[in-house]
């Protein structure tokens, strides 16, 4: 017996079930440069990092700031773990996939990570440097400088036509560096759509003038024209070489020194936000008794970025708030809706089609005019480009069995466009287009969140953006021959089948790219709009259909698009239905409303009843000619009782029938 028990405890050792048995720990030293984000400053800044094994993901572990922007933390880990991690900066998460680290059996001190921030740092490896490759005896020094208060100000005589002429000048150290020159003007890159510009400066490590220590002069310019250099009569910027004459960063300056005026808010408002949630109860985001709140404020549009409110439901699915929010008259003030669910908020999809900044991230914001001390918002519109449009949600759900979702993508409205003499931009790639028949023969792909399945593809929820995403023959490419689920070959209507299993997201995030680029959004200003479907799990199957650019509709102005909700039916190039049909009521099961849609191909008579399961009519919806289009019929079940309904479609020699439950 004594024999057995040891055994037995031997085993449970060896697999890991005995509770004080622990993997051995290492240090692990993180560097992480912020030197990519735009606006990056050292004082009142928080960064972490995050992961599976870092604070199951979360918040993440603080960096302490070593100086410009090197950031640094030392970490225990366990041994043999692979550990799946991300920086975070003022709470925010970097771009790109997420990087990978499979711990050692000794201490280790990581390279300097940069951080992935902007589109076009975002998703490159993991030890990326933003100047790219460089021989060993080279040294690089990474510059910045901020343009906000000249270009705001229009001094030292900016234009726009100056936006591509910002210049760094300075010491060569007698011939050192290809780079810096007193004479040579050499041109800083625009990073975005921000006011930053930034660039390398090489140096021969192996020359005699570079030595640790030493000092070089240099400053910024327009252009070639002397007189519009900043610093005039002032002494010129230096930096040191370094010691180790290793690769560094210097942090950002501003051009001549000059800081923007910042916005100070002293009004004081009073406004009341009116929403309707309607659209997102019908999509499956949002339920009566969930808990909206509202934020504003961001962006210094208010005293309190990011002030919370909660609303209160007014009548059916209208919902309202009164706040006293301090922020300018006559400016724009930044704000969005969010459930909580579980504790945890859940920001709505939207974006901004009419912002004219420059800042992307603060187009997935609502922006309103402040017209006055008192007034009121109604965002409750119904069109998907309206700026007050109703908010969607992501479903924060679990599904309960195990759902294949059948992805369709309708790629004529990029056919329209580029016909039209369009041009469709990649917002991080090479994959702009130009020319219809490389739409055909590049091929489209489905990215982010709804491509990633748990144990099967559970990391990265978005795959970087380039061709390889389209090749990816087992997760992202799409079909258009017949095959995969696609219906018809060659129709233009490209599909894929995912299975997703019992317990995962009903609500699922998404992105098409032709060639496997960033480039649905079309023109260049789309960075973080994407679409969202909630995945129902009343049958084991579903169809999310999705015409390519509705995220964008503004943009694919020649192409007329169904709505946010497409019924899944295909259309002719006019952008009728070719079919009549008759798609699932949505929510189902519902209490008490949902919506029933269907398709009309020509001017029909058209009528649509409930039935209960003894074939009694219980409600005529449509009994009337209806023209040709895609239609959305509410049903409010109030005055029936809890069960199993029938509803029928009839038009012409169509007939269709359609079961749907109402639970109460």
């Amino acid at each position: 017996m004594k024999r057995s028990f040891l055994f037995v405890f031997a085993l449970l050792i060896t697999i890991g079930m005995v509770s004080n048995v622990s993997s051995a720990q290492v240090k692990v030293k993180f560097f992480a440069n912020t030197a990519t984000i735009s606006d990056t400053v050292t004082s009142g800044w928080t960064v972490t990092v995050t992961g599976n094994k870092i604070t199951s993901w979360g918040a993440g572990e603080p960096l302490a700031n070593i100086g410009g922007d090197y950031w640094s933390t030392e970490l225990n880990l366990n041994t043999g773990d692979t550990v799946y991690y991300k920086f975070r900066a003022n709470g925010g998460w970097e771009n790109g996939d997420n990087r990978v680290l499979i711990v050692g059996a000794a201490d280790t001190t990581l390279p300097v990570q940069f951080y992935k921030y902007s589109g076009a740092d975002g998703g490159k490896a993991q030890y990326f440097r933003p100047w790219g490759e460089v021989g060993a005896d080279t040294l690089t020094v990474w510059v910045r400088v901020n343009m906000q208060a000249v270009i705001e100000d229009k001094t030292f005589g900016w234009t726009d036509a100056d936006v591509d002429s910002v210049v760094v000048m300075g010491d060569d150290k007698g011939g050192a560096t290809p780079d810096l020159n007193w004479g040579t003007s050499h041109y800083l890159t625009r990073e975005g759509e921000t006011y930053f510009y930034s660039g390398r400066m090489r140096f021969a490590k192996s020359h005699a003038n570079i030595t640790p220590g030493s000092e070089v002069s240099y400053k910024f310019r327009l252009g070639n024209l002397w007189g519009r250099d900043e610093l005039q009569g002032s002494p010129n910027r230096k930096f040191t070489i370094p010691v180790d004459e290793t690769d560094t960063t210097l942090a950002y300056v501003y051009f001549n020194n000059d800081k923007p005026v910042v916005r100070v808010n002293e009004d004081t408002c009073i406004i009341t936000f009116n929403v309707d949630l309607a659209k997102a109860i019908n999509a499956g985001g949002f339920s009566q008794g969930d808990t909206v709140i509202i934020r504003s404020g961001y962006f210094k549009s208010g005293a309190e970025d990011g002030r919370m409110k909660q609303l209160n439901i007014l009548v059916g699915t209208n919902y309202q708030v009164k706040d006293t929010i301090i922020t300018s008259v006559s400016k724009q003030l930044d704000y969005q809706y969010y459930i909580i669910k579980n504790g945890n908020e859940v920001r709505e999809n939207y974006f901004n089609f009419a912002y004219e900044g420059i800042t992307g991230a603060e187009r997935e914001r609502r922006q309103v005019l402040v017209p006055s001390k008192a007034f009121t918002v109604n965002d409750k519109g119904t069109s998907p480009s309206d700026a007050r449009r109703q908010p969607i949600f992501p479903s924060q759900a679990k599904l309960t069995k195990d759902v294949t979702v059948k992805w369709l993508v309708d790629l004529r409205p990029a056919y329209a466009k580029v016909k039209a003499g369009g041009t469709i931009l990649d917002e991080q790639g090479d994959a702009t287009v130009t020319n219809i028949d490389s739409i055909k023969v590049w091929g489209v792909g489905i990215n982010g969140p709804a491509t990633n399945v748990p144990n099967v593809y559970p990391i990265g929820d978005w795959a970087t953006w380039n061709r390889d995403m389209v090749a990816d023959t087992n997760k992202r490419k799409m079909w258009d021959n017949g095959t995969h689920g696609d219906a018809k070959a060659n129709d233009s209507i490209y599909t894929v089948e995912i299975t997703y299993p019992s317990g995962s997201n009903a609500g699922r995030v998404y992105k098409f790219g032709i060639r496997g680029g960033d480039n649905e959004g079309g023109n260049g200003k789309a960075f973080g709009n994407n679409h969202v479907a909630n995945v129902v799990d009343l049958n084991s199957t579903f169809k999310v259909y999705t015409e390519f650019g509705s995220i964008n509709p503004l943009y694919y102005s020649e192409w007329t698009y169904t709505g946010q909700d497409p019924t899944g039916v295909g259309r002719n190039q006019d952008g009728a239905p070719r079919e009549f049909a008759l798609d699932q009521n949505y929510p189902n099961p519902f209490n008490p409303t949902t919506n029933i849609s269907f398709a009309v191909p020509v001017r029909s008579n058209v009528r649509l009843t409930v039935f209960n399961v003894v074939g009694q009519e219980v409600a005529t919806l449509v009994n009337e000619t209806m023209e040709t289009g895609n239609h959305v019929v509410p049903f409010n079940a109030s005055a029936l009782a809890s069960g199993v309904y029938f509803y029928k479609l009839s038009a012409g020699s169509f007939t269709s029938v359609k079961k749907m439950m109402l639970l109460k």
